[in-house]
């Protein structure tokens, strides 16, 4: 049994083998009378002209240098091409078929049939040919080819390109329109897809701007002209000198596809923020197709464009897989994305392009027609998937600050609340102020019955006080009220400085501390009443912590400036005692005097500079002393 399958096993190797060498010894394609398409290529054969000079009949003596045309690749550079192929007609009826030539764009392009020894130019195209020279008037190279009953024929392709013929089919007349008719039907669908994609892009740009609209808006406008010139409707509607503009419209037109389309993804996956060093190699893809624009003019762009498709295909998958690893914004939809341009564009098309059989029969162009509009599908989704996060953000955004809001409205009523409480409190403090004002009134008019002339230096020193007491009671009074006015005017330094040794003098002695005023005739603008206060603080503190010494208070000069000065020589104070007693009811605990204080003669002489504008300044040394510095501007 096993002897019995081994035998039929050979027999079948033999019979493949077999047709294989009939298939390959067949030297033409025959054109039986039923059929209506046949494809060319399997059976065509290449030769390279180095030369650039030979002709058809030195060719034809070259038979043997032939290869076969699917075993052809691109080529960097526009070689010179020969490409021949043979057909005969097995019916009894002289037959005319249409030969279709698919290829980008060639300088020079010319057909010539053989039979018998006999040659034919079928076709002479060169770089001042016009779109009207062309046999048929089809935006694809089609030339019609008569063949006679059992006649063999033969035909040789000649031309100059860098991009190479990527289909050599022959069309029965029916066959060529229902050809055209789908090709025709498939680029409909293209471009009325890539055209709604635009429509709607644009519309929404109207509405909201952005720089990922246009980035996309112009790589959609771009892979059109990409689209429209592989498809040959440039060609044909649109004339452009052929010389200087046409041949590098393909190489143009892929290379600011390009560019825009890494503007898009390195704007909306935010590599600069999120990934430098891929914006950087982004960057530098981005300038390098530029490069190759400004000198398309000088040097053909083709080859180079072919040369950075790597490079543009590896920076396309690194962005995959960095997209993926730090989970970026729309990773997995933009991966797709790059799938199918790394996948239709740079992979599918360019091993198409180089001939390699694929399973099923796929037209070269039609692969990056297919990529480019699942591209545009996906950027699209993208866009509008994150139109949607924006939505949501914003209304996430209005629902934050609709509830700020309304905390701000519970915040203000508080503060309100709080605020009426607080006047409340002012309000009840000035009526007890107003009532302890009552009996100090009563006391300045029972001490004006007293003889003046006997002490007059006590009578104005107690008159005096009670003005300064009854001023403070007025000050809250007013506060109170919320009309409260400084009196600003030119005050004498010396009438303050007297002011203040009259009425701590007898304080100081009976603390048994020297109190000196070193005199001044300079002037300062301010309020008096504010002076007062602020002094009257600052001596009271001198005489209850600066022990058995001196205390002097003066003036200095400084730019722009005067500052005024209440010196000791008292154990001086730590900055962390002076931060301790700067706060509200704080004091020192031990002091010289029967009287205690409040703990607010610090608070209140920070405060009432901060009010004014006057700078505090205070410098102490242990053991040797303060010194409390007002500083005045002039």
């Amino acid at each position: 049994m096993r002897a019995l399958k081994k035998k039929l096993y050979l027999i079948y190797l033999f019979l493949v083998a077999s047709q294989l060498h009939l298939a390959y010894a067949q030297q033409y394609t025959p054109l039986p009378p039923e059929a209506d398409h046949f494809d060319l290529l399997p059976s065509a054969e290449y030769f390279y002209d180095d030369s650039k000079q030979l002709t058809l009949d030195q060719v034809a003596e070259l038979n043997h240098m032939f290869l076969p045309f699917r075993e052809k690749t691109l080529a960097p550079w526009s070689p010179t091409t020969w490409v021949k192929t043979s057909i005969k007609n097995q019916g009894q009826e002289h037959l005319t078929w249409y030969l279709q030539i698919d290829i980008l764009w060639a300088p020079r392009f010319n057909v010539f049939s053989v039979s018998d020894g006999q040659a034919k130019q079928l076709l002479a195209l060169d770089s001042d040919s016009a779109f009207t020279d062309r046999p048929i008037q089809e935006r694809m190279l089609i030339i019609p080819v008569t063949v006679k009953a059992g006649e063999q024929l033969t035909l040789y392709l000649h031309y100059s390109s860098t991009f190479d013929i990527q289909s050599l089919e022959l069309f029965s007349h029916k066959a060529l329109i229902r050809y055209l008719t789908r090709n025709n039907l498939f680029n409909g669908m293209v471009f009325g897809a890539l055209l709604c994609c635009f429509s709607i892009i644009a519309m929404q740009m109207l509405i909201r701007p952005s720089r990922s609209s246009a980035y996309l808006l112009l790589f959609i406008l771009f892979g059109i002209v990409w689209l429209a010139d592989m498809s040959g409707y440039i060609y044909q509607h649109i004339w452009f000198s052929y010389e200087h503009i046409y041949p590098q419209l393909p190489a143009l037109a892929i290379l600011m596809t390009l560019v825009f389309y890494f503007l898009f993804i390195a704007h909306t996956l935010r590599l600069k923020r999120n990934t430098p060093y891929l914006y950087r190699a982004y960057l530098a893809i981005i300038f390098s197709a530029l490069a190759i624009i400004a000198i398309s003019p000088v040097i053909p762009p083709a080859p180079l464009v072919l040369a950075l498709s790597p490079f543009a295909a590896t920076l396309s998958l690194l962005t995959i897989y960095i997209a993926l690893k730090y989970r970026l914004p729309l990773a997995k939809l933009y991966s797709c994305n790059l799938l199918f341009h790394v996948g239709f564009v740079n992979i599918l098309f360019v091993i198409k392009l180089n001939h390699v059989d694929f399973p099923l029969h796929i037209h070269s162009f039609t692969i990056p027609k297919i990529g480019f509009v699942l591209e545009v599908l996906m950027f699209a989704i993208i866009l509008a998937y994150r139109e949607h996060l924006i939505n949501r953000q914003q209304k996430t955004s209005l629902q934050q600050q609709l509830e700020s809001s309304r905390q701000l409205a519970r915040m203000k009523e508080e503060k309100n609340r709080l605020l009426a409480e607080s006047q409340q409190r002012i309000l009840d403090y000035a009526s007890h102020t107003h009532d302890m004002a009552q009996p100090i009134a009563t006391l300045k008019m029972a001490i004006k019955s007293i003889n003046k002339q006997e002490n007059e230096k006590l009578f104005e020193h107690i008159d005096n006080t009670i003005n300064y007491t009854q001023n403070l009671f007025t000050s809250i009074i007013n506060t109170a009220k919320g009309d409260y006015q400084e009196i600003i005017s030119h005050i004498g330094l010396q009438q303050l400085f007297d002011y203040l040794y009259l009425r701590y003098q007898p304080l100081a002695a009976g603390a048994q501390v020297t109190f000196k005023v070193v005199p001044s005739s300079l002037k300062v603008v301010g309020s008096y009443y504010i002076l007062s206060r602020i002094f009257d603080n600052l001596i009271t503190n001198a005489i209850r912590y600066a022990g058995k010494g001196k205390i002097v208070i003066g003036v200095r000069r400084r730019k722009k400036a005067l500052e005024i000065q209440v010196l000791d020589n008292g154990p001086g104070i730590s900055a962390v005692v002076l931060e301790k007693i700067s706060q509200p009811f704080e004091q020192l605990n031990k002091t010289r005097l029967k009287q205690e204080g409040f703990g607010l003669g610090m608070y209140s002489v920070k405060e009432l500079c901060t009010k004014e504008g006057y700078q505090l300044e205070v410098s102490s040394k242990r053991g040797k002393g303060c010194c409390f510095s007002i500083i005045l501007p002039r």
